[in-house]
């Protein structure tokens, strides 16, 4: 940005008062612009188009991220195009709206189920463009003639142009870090994507699209402005097809990747802190297990997740840089490696907390809804050794090789 923080709040229309504030609650994100701060329902929105539809607040249908924004639309023959989506983005009461001529970045997380998508298409998340009948949407997320892929469309002076996809999943999380500057120019207006923690190359084969990110139908910019939208709108072929339901969570706004990272893939899960969960294995179907002790060095080993004990039952304690402690409810001790050690095969125990970073670990969240943890001193992940189903088997670490035995689901208490 070629402007200052205060600067752009500013001239988006927020009071000098209500920047201050916001800088003064969270200063490790002074660039951040917006969030869809689940708290503060639905007013982080300008406005909900419901033809028919809700929005609601919800607890994650996965138990991953806690309370989650939810539009649903359903069949209804009073309508031709039905939809249910948020417009535009509020902070502290007032409209916060995307500069002309500006970058930024927009990250979110989403998830769809259940979604019809065989019509000719169903959008999830559009950059559109308000101010002059006739504007479009330089940038829309939507799937298109139920091919079984998710697009992304450069929508913009009356051209639809897709430029990327990849196979469109239900009933997983994903996330989307979208980088763009703001132009009607093609030349020097531009999009990047991130999927999933990774940075994604382009039908064209580049990782920058220039292309018109500001509409500009009356050949005026100024009289133009864009309004982010999240939610579901489909087209009039899928009357009938039945209900559509999207999930999101942690949209925000902000001038780095950092920012607005939904720690969805590379980056590291981001993991809710206020639950309690068990941690159970995918291959053995066993949760993790401290054993009821108390005593630094016991080993963590695995248990049937029909039992309420405590020694069963973790929380996660936000570190730095995406890691976490992996700390039990009955000891208040974490799941560490044995002695810090590098090599394959070294046995989790439990241990207070310290410098070593063995106790430490970062949430990767995979394709099918579970975690992969990695461990910040070693970079070897926990497992199940052998898959095995023994109650009295020692957890380990081991090089990452994407085995169930790798895997863990979060099952919330």
């Amino acid at each position: 940005m070629k402007r200052t923080t205060t600067k752009l709040f500013l001239q988006c229309g927020l009071g000098l008062a209500a920047v201050l504030g916001l800088l003064t609650c969270n200063t490790a994100k002074a660039t951040l612009f917006w969030e869809a701060d689940s708290s503060q329902g639905t007013s982080v929105f300008e406005a909900l188009e419901k033809a028919p539809g809700n929005v609601s607040l919800v607890s994650d249908p996965l138990g991953q991220f806690g309370t989650v924004y939810r539009y649903d639309t359903w069949d209804d023959p009073a309508y031709d195009k039905e939809r249910c989506e948020s417009r535009g983005t509020r902070v502290n009461g007032s409209n916060f709206r995307l500069a002309y001529n500006n970058e930024y970045w927009i990250g979110w997380r989403e998830m769809w189920n259940p979604m019809p998508t065989s019509g000719s298409w169903v959008a999830f998340w559009q950059m559109h463009g308000y101010g002059v009948t006739g504007q479009g949407a330089p940038l829309v997320l939507k799937c298109v003639n139920g091919d079984g892929n998710l697009y992304m469309q450069n929508g913009a002076n009356g051209v639809d142009n897709l430029f990327w996809h990849v196979p469109f999943k239900t009933g997983v999380w994903q996330g989307f870090v979208v980088h763009v500057f703001l132009s009607t120019n093609p030349a020097v207006g531009y999009v990047e994507l991130w999927y999933n923690g990774a940075k994604q190359t382009f039908n064209n084969g580049s990782q920058k699209l220039f292309c018109p990110t500001w509409d500009n139908v009356d050949g005026k910019w100024q009289d133009s402005y864009n309004l982010l939208k999240w939610g579901v709108y489909r087209s009039a072929t899928l009357n009938g097809d039945g209900d559509a339901s999207t999930f999101m969570s942690d949209a925000k706004i902000g001038t780095s990747y950092a920012d607005v990272d939904p720690g969805i893939g590379g980056g590291g899960a981001t993991l809710d802190t206020t639950g309690i969960y068990q941690i159970q294995n995918v291959a053995s179907g066993l949760v993790l297990n401290q054993q009821g002790s108390l005593t630094n060095g016991s080993k963590i080993t695995q248990w049937s997740s029909s039992s309420t004990s405590d020694n069963l039952r973790w929380k996660f304690i936000a570190t730095d840089s995406g890691y976490y402690q992996i700390n039990s409810v009955k000891s208040g001790k974490d799941a560490v490696v044995q002695s810090a050690s590098t090599s394959s095969g070294a046995g989790i125990i439990q241990w207070t907390f310290g410098s070593a970073q063995n106790d430490q670990w970062k949430a990767t969240l995979n394709s099918d809804g579970t975690y992969t943890f990695v461990n910040r001193h070693s970079g070897l992940v926990l497992e199940d050794p052998g898959s095995s189903t023994s109650t009295s088997t020692q957890m380990d670490q081991w090089t990452s090789n994407g085995g169930n035995n790798q895997k863990w689901r979060l099952i919330k208490q």
